[in-house]
């Protein structure tokens, strides 16, 4: 794993900091491995070009995942995405980062539902 191990190397039977790095090796794509993209659709958006769909592949512990994403064209800059699971935000219990995740989710619909649908 491409992580790095920090405390767990040094305190290998730390149960927190196991669910820590297994999460984090479970929240994110393993772009190594195969992706496929899904539900396009284009969308004009006040006179702006949206592309809007779904990136799909595996963890780097072989779960299966889903990125929602929206990017503005013609620079495939993603303006917004939504993961479909996200473990290391509820292991690692950190206010900070649950709230973070929040509002990236209510980010992403509002602007799912303003130029998506």
């Amino acid at each position: 794993m491409p992580v790095r191990k920090g405390n767990f190397g040094k305190r290998p039977n730390n149960q927190q900091s196991k669910e820590i790095l297994i999460a984090t090796c479970d929240s994110n794509i393993d772009f190594t491995k195969p992706v496929s993209f899904s539900e396009i659709s284009q969308h004009e958006y006040t006179g702006d070009a949206y592309i809007c769909g779904v990136i799909s592949g595996e963890t780097e512990l072989g779960h299966r995942m889903g990125i929602r994403f929206i990017s503005a064209e013609p620079n495939h800059f993603v303006i917004g995405f939504k993961f479909s699971r996200r473990p290391i935000v509820y292991i690692a219990k950190n206010p900070f980062t649950i709230g973070e995740y929040r509002r990236e989710i209510d980010s992403f619909n509002k602007l799912n539902s303003e130029i998506c649908l």
